[in-house]
This record gives C-alpha cells, structure tokens and sequence, in this order.
C-alpha cells in the first residue's frame, strides 16, 4: 500500500493513528508491562499498520517526533480518563 506523507500528517496531527496496549505477562501469567502498537483508523473504516507507514516516518525525523508525541498524548489523556472514572466510582 502507497502511503502519502501529507495524508499520514493530517492522520497524526488529527489523532486518527491510535495507540492499543498489548499486554506483556510473564511466566506465571500475570502482566508486568505493555507495548504500545499503533494503528490508523481511516474514515473508511479501513485500519492501516505501522508496516505500511513506518518508513515514512523513518525516514522523516520531525513527522517521527509529532507520531510519538500524538501516540504520548493520547496514552496520557487515557489514563487520565481512567483514574478519574476509579475516583469517580469510590
């Protein structure tokens, strides 16, 4: 798939490349940590992989820093959320 650099900007400067945490468990089955995997909800519904664009990014140092930042704030705004509907329910 041919990924336009000016499409995958307005993708992540409008937050439409979501982080998804992978759990990470250790031998006993319990989870010790998470990977962050990264994927692109298109408009058409139609998910793109980091394979088809990671590249891109690559090779592109600033386009690579707002993608991490995008993926970073997103994360930080989730947890966010999340501690606030915990302190919500007490």
């Amino acid at each position: 798939m041919s990924i336009d650099k000016n499409l995958l900007l307005l993708a992540i400067i409008n937050k439409k490349i979501k982080p998804y945490l992978q759990p990470i468990i250790n031998d006993n089955f319990k989870i010790k940590g998470f990977e962050v995997l990264a994927r692109w909800e298109r408009f058409d519904n139609v998910i793109i992989f980091p394979s088809d664009f990671l590249d891109i990014l690559r090779d592109d140092e600033i386009l690579l820093e707002k993608f991490t930042i995008s993926l970073i704030e997103q994360l930080i705004d989730f947890f966010v959320f999340k501690k606030q509907m915990i302190l919500n329910y007490t």
